[in-house]
């Protein structure tokens, strides 16, 4: 019997989402609201595909029926008829996200699960005047969806343990790793982590420490090696947690206590520089580094997912 999903909003994330089902085995319905976003969406997932099979991780007859998986609409019904599960990905704003939602429960039975892909909204208020709350989630993806591993997951309260059981049970499915957070936060967990990483970063680049780029190198060279295989409570259970408890009570009473972002990233803002968005950011860029550097990105997270698997 075949498995429908459907993925609202063919953005980044969407495109990345919907693959990420249809490599699992899943038929995809991506909707977006016009036709020159879906052809984008289109070319994004078969550079993704392009990327798999030259990483040895699809071979080109698996990449056919991957493809032959994912219909493209611009029509909402046509988008969620049959799913047994809705994942919203469009901007976050929360008007147009209850407004989306409104619209699918109108279409869809109740037993249709439906999940928000949103990195800052609260699962409450997503909710707002739903007609079955209880079967609704946040299924909190990471860029790219369909290499990246981890979901964080987030239920309703009211919903029933085989809800839960069920998303999980369709996430591991498709290969992820997802983890069920037991309550609500803001910033989920990892967002959270990376928050207290770039506070202390952006702390030591202002005390004259080290460079940005230096900071990156002792990050990608150093904790970040062996996190892909070693988490941080792991880490301390290996070096021994006498040796973690003082090197913590050394170094947390100096550690950076900032409560408002880092005075040079409100600056980079306020001038306009954001990133690979503008070719300028903590570093500087253009259209080709920009691309070649995202290619070289994706290589490596698809060798990594090579290895780990």
């Amino acid at each position: 019997m075949e498995k429908h999903v459907s993925v609202l909003g063919a953005g980044v994330m969407g495109s990345s989402i919907a693959l990420a089902y249809a490599l699992g085995g899943w038929q995809v319905h991506l909707y977006d609201v016009a036709d020159p976003f879906l052809l984008r969406a289109q070319n994004t997932i078969q550079q993704h595909l392009a990327l798999l099979t030259e990483n040895h991780l699809q071979t080109q007859t698996a990449v056919s029926g991957v493809l032959a998986r994912i219909f493209y609409t611009t029509q909402l019904a046509a988008a969620v008829v049959d799913s047994e599960l809705v994942t919203e990905c469009i901007p976050e704003v929360l008007t147009d996200k209850l407004q989306i939602f409104h619209q699918v429960e109108a279409l869809v039975s109740s037993n249709v699960l439906l999940a928000s892909n949103t990195s800052s909204l609260r699962l409450n208020d997503l909710t707002t005047d739903a007609r079955h709350p209880e079967r609704f989630a946040i299924t909190h993806f990471f860029n790219p969806a369909n290499l990246v591993p981890l979901v964080e997951v987030l239920i309703s309260p009211q919903a029933p343990m085989d809800t839960t059981d069920r998303l999980l049970q369709i996430l591991v499915g498709i290969g992820k790793r997802p983890i069920l957070l037991h309550k609500e936060i803001n910033g989920f967990v990892a967002n959270r982590l990376q928050a207290a990483l770039l506070r202390e970063a952006f702390h030591l680049v202002e005390q004259g420490v080290c460079t940005f780029a230096e900071l990156d190198q002792a990050v990608s060279s150093g904790p970040g090696f062996r996190w892909p295989f070693v988490g941080p409570f792991a880490t301390v259970d290996f070096g021994g947690l006498d040796t973690w408890n003082r090197v913590c009570e050394n170094i947390f009473p100096t550690l950076n206590n900032a409560t408002t972002s880092p005075t040079v990233l409100q600056q980079l803002h306020y001038q306009g520089h954001l990133g690979i968005k503008t070719n300028q950011g903590i570093f500087s860029y253009n259209q080709e580094n920009v691309r070649q550097s995202l290619q070289q990105r994706d290589h490596h997270l698809a060798q990594l997912l090579k290895l780990r698997e």
